[in-house]
């Protein structure tokens, strides 16, 4: 009956973070991009639209499998590192993957927290777990699978996608708010984006059962909104017009709108089984998330194409409609409030509805994009702090300039490396009630369940936080009206040339001789392996196509 028990509540726990996955795949795409998804319909109208959203979806699942390939690839790597540098300072656990080699590596894992004592770096480079180690993230994936200058391209393009994606969540989310309380949206701007950074960084632990909590509450919220719209659609009845000519007015902003998922992959890969059937699961699991965005997505334009005039007639240019909208930099659900409130009052309810969803949805994304994020600074930090062993070079007494250029800043890396290290040595050795929950031992005085939310961090991860976050602060209120141009220029070239053009040839690395001998769970099968050349181009193109739109632009 134990065992039975027990096999019960493995099952249930496996279920629950498949679900989960579901629902963080769901924050991380339904966001700004279904707020401004319709705007772009002015003028190519619906039928173009559904035929370059529909390729979109499908080239957005295969960046999905790969980034999961990628994944289990990464996390073989690593295990590898950690056994061959004999980092079994606690108590081990099986291993997540097995090394396919003619000498083995032990089948063990180091816990997270080591020892309680300090880590750091072991003699041969390797990182000894002394809390930072999170799993495998974006930017340890780059390091292994890029070389050269393309591995910085990625964090450069990583980066860009979350900043820019976390401002335009922080306009449409501020403005959420200040529609419903009646308050100027510039007052909201900061509280919005410093309230919820906090929330981000020292609540990391409660955040992973509130996260599917809130997106479930949000796709109940917009399923209903969906359908009432549905409802006042059946009553406008507007015709839509449609011009194959200005499919590319929508092509960028359904990247956005349905990219992103691969970002947030990695927070919870860590937690997912080592078995083939789990990684079908999980694959299974990202899928339907994203499905059920793209079918929600293509019913809510439909709808609102149908109650929102797409361009405004000649004899009243100033009148409710997608071009005057998109000109005023407004989300898509401004106008639909408007036309409701004026000639549909017994539909004026579903606007206290929108509003509700439109905090509820935009928080949720800017929290899980912003954990996102997170991840990755932290793996940055990681790597920061391991580069800290690697000894400075001498002045190079050569007459290149450029060479004594990156000697002198590498000596002086080195030595921001050498005070950081004075400052965290201090701080692993704090008393045990201000060292972080996974370091402190058990103690019958201290609430486990205040440990659980206790979080710390070390100097590399606070300069990283604060860089990041206070950059979408500082342009979100220099330019509180830049929500589309943020979200349709900046966030679709990070997206497109990371998830596209980047993972593409990160797939294909991975898949080199020298990594045969770290075998995985589940590789894509081929018949899906065989696309990743149509999906680097077709995410090559939306670059090129995005860097000449903003050219065009300017000139």
């Amino acid at each position: 009956m134990m065992l039975r028990a027990k096999l019960t509540n493995i099952t249930n726990q496996q279920w629950f973070l498949l679900m989960s996955v579901y629902f963080i795949v769901i924050a991380s795409v339904l966001g700004t991009g279904i707020l401004g998804l319709p705007v772009k319909l002015a003028h190519s109208g619906f039928l173009p639209f559904v035929a370059s959203y529909s390729i979109c979806f499908l080239m957005q699942l295969l960046v999905l499998y790969f980034v999961i390939e990628l994944l289990q690839r990464g996390t073989a790597i690593r295990q590898h590192e950690w056994d061959s540098n004999l980092i079994n300072d606690s108590a081990a656990e099986d291993t997540f993957f097995s090394i396919d080699d003619s000498n083995p590596m032990p089948k063990e894992r180091p816990m997270k927290g080591g020892n309680g004592g300090g880590g750091g770096i072991t003699s041969s480079g390797g990182v000894v777990n002394n809390g930072h180690d999170h799993g495998v993230d974006l930017h340890y994936l780059g390091g292994k699978f890029l070389t050269g200058f393309s591995c910085y391209v990625f964090d450069a393009a990583v980066m860009l996608h979350f900043i820019t994606i976390l401002i335009s969540y922080g306009l449409a989310g501020s403005g959420a708010y200040a529609h419903m309380f009646h308050v100027a949206h510039k007052y909201l701007i900061f509280p919005f984006i410093f309230g919820f950074t906090l929330v981000i960084i020292f609540g990391a632990r409660f955040l992973r059962s509130t996260v599917s909590i809130l997106t479930f509450m949000k796709g109940s919220l917009l399923f209903l909104i969906v359908g009432v719209t549905g409802v006042v659609a059946n009553h406008v009845h507007n015709h839509i017009s449609s011009n194959w000519a200005y499919t590319g007015r929508s092509f960028l902003i359904s990247t956005v709108a349905l990219g992103g998922a691969a970002n947030v992959l990695p927070v919870v890969f860590s937690r997912i089984g080592s078995k083939p059937k789990d990684m079908i699961k999980l694959m299974i699991a990202a899928t339907l998330g994203l499905t059920t965005v793209y079918i929600l997505n293509i019913f809510w334009c439909y709808f609102l194409l149908l109650v929102i005039p797409q361009t405004s007639p000649a004899n009243d240019p100033t009148s409710i409609s997608l071009v005057n909208t998109q000109i005023a930099g407004q989300i898509a659900t401004i106008p639909l409030i408007e036309i409701i409130e004026q000639k549909y009052p017994q539909y004026k309810w579903i606007a206290f509805l929108i509003d509700l969803f439109i905090m509820v949805s935009i928080t949720v994304s800017y929290i899980t994009m912003g954990s996102g994020m997170k991840h990755n600074l932290d793996g940055m930090a990681n790597s920061w702090r391991k580069s800290a062993t690697i000894p400075p070079h001498h002045h190079d007494p050569s007459s290149d300039k450029l060479a004594k250029i990156k000697n002198y800043l590498t000596l002086q890396l080195a030595k921001l490396n050498h005070f950081l290290d004075q400052r965290e040595t201090e701080f692993e050795g704090r008393p045990h009630h201000l060292l972080p929950d996974d370091t402190m031992p058990p103690s019958p005085s201290f609430s486990s369940s205040f440990r659980k939310q206790f979080v710390s961090f070390n100097v590399r991860e606070i300069v990283l936080y604060f860089l990041s976050f206070s950059l979408i602060l500082i342009i979100a209120m220099a330019n509180p009206r830049s929500f589309l141009i943020v979200l349709e220029k900046g966030s679709s070239l990070g997206v497109n040339l990371q998830t596209g053009v980047l993972t593409v040839a990160m797939l294909i690395n991975s898949r080199a001789p020298k990594y045969h001998k770290f075998t995985i769970p589940f590789p894509i099968p081929k018949y899906l392996f065989m696309f990743r050349y149509i999906v680097m181009f077709y995410f090559s193109f939306a670059c090129v196509y995005d860097v000449v739109t903003v050219f065009g632009e300017i000139m």
